[in-house]
């Protein structure tokens, strides 16, 4: 208890000399145990599959302070996956999901499993502590096991999944004044991939969250906390702040990793017992809507006791991407020159051979607003899912915004259609020097972005569109686009639209004016057969681009045979809550991995 109590001031940033000691100490032994004895792979063991290449490492003083270590084949220093395994805090040893061990060491992510002393022996937050001094240990390792130290993700199921986000969100651990080498290792976390995790231990948030349960009185919990949970609402404040910081919740700042969490229960499983509601994803929705707010990535997948078994699948495409390379970025690259102005575009992309896949993003903004910059995030995103992400520049309408009821532009269609056909071109000519495939290309933008991606991907040349921007001898042919709210049927837009003004200027007048430019502007004029496969995105309540754009086309693609999927968002306008961007870029990305991913 004393040495909880140690450790416990040490975490939280109050040093004390006896805990500093401690961990020197340790250093020192555990430094011997490495550096003396030659640590043999163990036998194969039915449930692991995979001998480890260092077994039985030892990580701290205790007995159970002890890992496993699979080293993934790899000249240059791989990323690391650390398992830290559930069973209440009582029970449990080294282990990590078979079918998750085969495919990170086949993907090149090394493997480490542990295991941390339980609540017999000392309660919370020494399991917590423990599992952050593994983090240390094994950073303090990495050059030894060819490691990359900036790439470390945990795993880990109930029990295990909790500590595993509590690493994750809280503030780093390591001590640069330690005399202990392995304190001064970052814990800090690149992403968290759990199962039938918690992401509190504080009884009374479990209470409130599940009311007219008893939830909350787990026995393992009780135990945890050494505190009898009949009288929760009489126990000392200093257990109280113990329930708080061994809670990961808790500890989340904007500035924390991706979150993938995957449980059996659905949303809707009742609470039957203490069991389901411990490991209920009532858990995750919290979180996620925490996350949400923050802006960071987190992802809740639920049902997998009701036959779903895409869970590894899930799992390694999560760390797959946020345990890749950093991505090799690009800007200020000229695609193309318009009216003596040269046309820029950033580019990221996956660090590798190739070739990959790529994805042109449009930026919106009514053909006279924004830049190439707001999707600066999402190419860096692409290229971490293995394509290259490309955002582009084109030119602008230009007009006097205090007379836009009036006024005329210039820079007006086709100029839009013309940039975007260009950068298409532009990728395929260069698809050599930036490992792109040039027959696997994708195209997406939101609003004006929408229509400009609908353009590019229902055109070919004979529509007059190409322009004259540069690389004339490359087609601008995508294979797959993804239409969040754009325009599709221009003539209809002005009638329809809150911003009928927007579509007058950029079209040269009204419809009745120029008729044949509508025409020419509008998507569904093009729709035929060999389209490629268009995704389209579309809240019902949009009035600026009404939904009837997204059911026009809809309908035009079926009867024409093409290929084409409405998504529509209930309740949602001319762009997307936090919770339903997130199924946007959801069905974005598995639209894009469907059919540019060979």
């Amino acid at each position: 208890m004393r040495l909880t109590t140690l450790r416990f001031e040490r975490i939280r940033g109050r040093r004390s000399p006896k805990s500093i000691d401690l961990w020197t100490f340790l250093s020192l032994a555990t430094s011997m145990f490495v550096g003396s004895q030659e640590l043999l792979a163990q036998e194969v063991t039915p449930e692991q599959g995979i001998a480890p290449s260092y077994a039985d490492v030892k990580y701290g003083p205790h007995e159970r302070h002890l890992m496993d270590v699979w080293l993934a084949e790899s000249e240059t220093p791989t990323p690391v996956l650390i398992s830290i395994h559930g069973g209440a805090f009582r029970h449990g040893d080294k282990s990590v999901s078979r079918s998750v061990l085969r495919e990170c060491l086949k993907a090149g992510i090394s493997v480490v499993a542990i295991t941390y002393r339980f609540t017999d022996e000392a309660i919370a937050p020494a399991q917590h502590q423990d599992a952050a001094r593994a983090v240390q240990f094994v950073r303090h390792h990495a050059k030894e096991w060819n490691l990359d130290p900036t790439r470390v993700a945990a795993t880990g199921g109930s029990a295990g999944a909790g500590m595993s986000l509590w690493l994750g969100f809280h503030e780093d651990m390591a001590d640069p004044e330690s005399d202990d080498p392995i304190s001064r290792e970052s814990t800090r976390l690149t992403c968290m991939a759990v199962n039938n995790g918690q992401t509190s231990y504080d009884p009374r948030f479990i209470r409130d969250l599940f009311p007219s349960t008893d939830t909350f009185a787990n026995s393992a919990l009780a135990d945890l906390f050494d505190v009898d949970l009949k009288r929760l609402d009489e126990l000392p404040a200093e257990k109280y702040a113990l329930f708080e910081e061994v809670s990961a919740i808790n500890h989340l700042t904007k500035d924390d990793v991706p979150v993938l969490m995957t449980y059996d229960s659905d949303f809707d499983t009742p609470i039957s017992s203490r069991s389901i509601g411990i490991h209920h994803p009532r858990f995750g929705k919290v979180l996620q809507e925490a996350m949400d707010n923050l802006g960071i990535e987190c992802h809740v997948e639920t049902g997998f006791a009701q036959g779903r078994n895409d869970r590894p699948r899930l799992v390694m495409a999560f760390l797959k991407r946020h345990l890749a390379p950093k991505p090799i970025v690009e800007e200020n690259v000229t695609y193309g020159v318009a009216d003596g102005t040269e046309l820029k575009l950033d580019l990221a992309r996956p660090a590798g051979d190739g070739p990959f896949p790529a994805i042109v993003f449009i930026h919106g903004g009514g053909w006279y607003l924004g830049d190439r910059h707001g999707y600066r995030d999402e190419i860096e995103a692409a290229a971490r899912r293995g394509y290259v992400g490309i955002t582009i520049t084109y030119r602008l309408m230009q007009f006097d915004e205090s007379q836009k009821e009036t006024t005329t532009a210039t820079t007006i269609f086709p100029a839009q259609v013309h940039d975007a056909k260009a950068a298409v071109r532009w990728v395929r000519a260069h698809a050599d020097e930036y490992r792109i495939d040039p027959d696997r290309i994708g195209v997406t933008g939101q609003s004006a972005g929408g229509h400009l991606s609908l353009m590019v991907g229902l055109t070919d040349a004979d529509a007059n569109l190409e322009g004259d921007c540069g690389n004339p001898e490359y087609s601008s042919r995508v294979q797959a686009v993804v239409n969040v709210f754009g325009p599709t049927d221009m003539a209809r837009s002005f009638e329809t639209s809150s911003v009928s003004w927007i579509f007058r200027l950029v079209m040269g007048g009204k419809p009745d004016e120029v008729p044949d430019t509508y025409k020419a502007a509008s998507p569904l004029t093009y729709v035929s057969e060999d389209d490629p496969p268009v995704l389209t995105l579309h809240g019902d309540q949009d009035r600026l681009v009404p939904i009837a754009q997204a059911t026009t086309l809809d309908n035009a693609m079926k009867v024409a045979h093409a290929d084409h999927t409405l998504i529509v968002f209930e309740g949602q306008g001319h762009g997307f809550g936090r919770e339903y961007r997130r199924k946007e870029r959801d069905a974005m990305w598995n639209f894009f991995h469907r059919h540019l991913h060979p």
